[in-house]
């Protein structure tokens, strides 16, 4: 569930402490924690803060158990939804979908699966992608087409440009984009699916 609400671009997630019982995640509500997602943070930081967050609210709901004054509050399984089981074959980037949309994957899917593309050459360059941030870029090019490459390397999406500022080719260590392309340039126009 944390990795799909940073896919989604979800603006809020949360920790619940719930009374169990014989259903999958149906008991009573015996405390919630509403917490705000940072549109920078990925996966692997959200989790580390909820868990930190999750720890305090436990107490409390441990300390109102021994008060005898918990509010054990009904859910509404109408409102359930669940998240699917992650796949390596989610990271791949479709690059018709918006930066934004794809910036909020690359986050998602940080430490696993990790969001990857490929640079299509004669042999293609498998990439994965460990940060990104959305930029605006003068010209119409097909989504999927390096726009500017150098000092950085952007990528036009179905809407908008996405900078790709920290990459790892197969078999390398994660690098500065710049780094990898000051040893391996990749002409404007080339084209990643």
């Amino acid at each position: 569930p944390v990795q799909w609400a940073g896919f989604h671009g979800d603006p809020e997630t949360g920790n619940t402490v719930i009374q169990m019982t014989p259903g999958l995640d149906a008991g009573p509500v015996l405390g919630v924690q509403p917490i705000a997602i940072d549109p920078e943070e990925t996966a692997e930081q959200l989790e580390t803060r909820m868990a930190e967050l999750g720890a305090t609210l436990t107490l409390e709901v441990v300390d109102q158990l021994a008060a005898g004054t918990t509010r054990p509050v009904a859910q509404d399984t109408s409102l359930a939804t669940k998240a699917p089981r992650l796949s390596k074959a989610m990271g791949h980037i479709d690059w018709s979908r918006s930066a934004q949309q794809i910036k909020n994957q690359v986050r998602a899917l940080q430490p696993w699966p990790v969001a990857f593309t490929s640079w299509q050459r004669a042999e293609p360059v498998r990439l994965q992608i460990h940060q990104v941030q959305t930029v605006a870029y003068g010209g119409e090019a097909a989504a999927g087409t390096v726009v500017a490459s150098g000092e950085s390397l952007v990528i036009a999406t179905g809407q908008g440009g996405l900078r790709l500022d920290v990459i790892q080719p197969a078999g390398k260590r994660a690098m500065q984009a710049s780094d990898f392309l000051r040893g391996t340039p990749i002409p404007c126009g080339a084209r990643m699916e």
